[in-house]
């Protein structure tokens, strides 16, 4: 399969992924570089384990790569650093519907973002994860409740679910590109405007 080159795409993203361990974050990340058909999702283009996936679809006629970052481990001992947030664009906070502590600390994932990000417009999301519709802690309307207060929309997914997961990168991706007028130029990532070409040295 022909990869569209990186001067072709009319947008580069960079979506992270925030929440405790054991939230779905690798597995997400992992359904991403599954897909192989840019026409009906996305298609990868490179995955490294437990690192991200820089996966190329196209929206509302445009060509988009985007990179999606997982922590890598690093949250387990709250060592995620700097370079991990600069030039972010999209947030997807994840939590598991399973697990009631990891939805409690949505909160100090959503602090943590605005701490690093503090004048930057980053577009959220909160995901509710699941591998199992029975023994789920957190109920739909209470998880609708605070991505309500954080200004997130929310979205529930099975992260071996191959469709849903894409829609949620579509829903993300789409946020941001309706925001990229407002992104700070420093971040933004549409690519530079083509240069006519001159005969002196500028």
């Amino acid at each position: 399969m022909n990869r569209t080159t990186e001067g072709e795409y009319d947008y580069r993203v960079k979506i992270i992924l925030l929440g405790d361990v054991s939230v779905g974050k690798s597995t997400f990340v992992r359904t991403l570089s599954k897909q192989d058909d840019i026409e009906h999702g996305c298609s990868c283009v490179t995955y490294k384990q437990n690192g991200y996936v820089e996966v190329e679809c196209v929206r509302n006629g445009k060509k988009v790569l985007a990179k999606i970052i997982d922590t890598g481990g690093q949250e387990k001992f709250r060592s995620i650093t700097a370079s991990y947030y600069r030039g972010v664009h999209g947030c997807l906070f994840l939590f598991s519907k399973n697990k009631e502590n990891t939805f409690d600390n949505i909160v100090s994932w959503v602090d943590e973002l605005e701490c690093f990000c503090p004048n930057d417009i980053v577009c959220t999301m909160l995901v509710g994860t699941t591998s199992s519709a029975y023994e789920q802690q957190i109920c739909s309307e209470k998880a609708q409740k605070l991505g309500e207060n954080i200004n997130a929309p929310y979205a529930e997914v099975i992260n071996s679910n191959s469709g849903q997961v894409v829609k949620i990168l579509h829903n993300m991706i789409d946020q941001i590109v309706a925001n990229s007028p407002k992104i700070n130029s420093l971040t933004v990532s549409l690519p530079p405007p083509k240069q006519k070409k001159k005969k002196c040295m500028c």
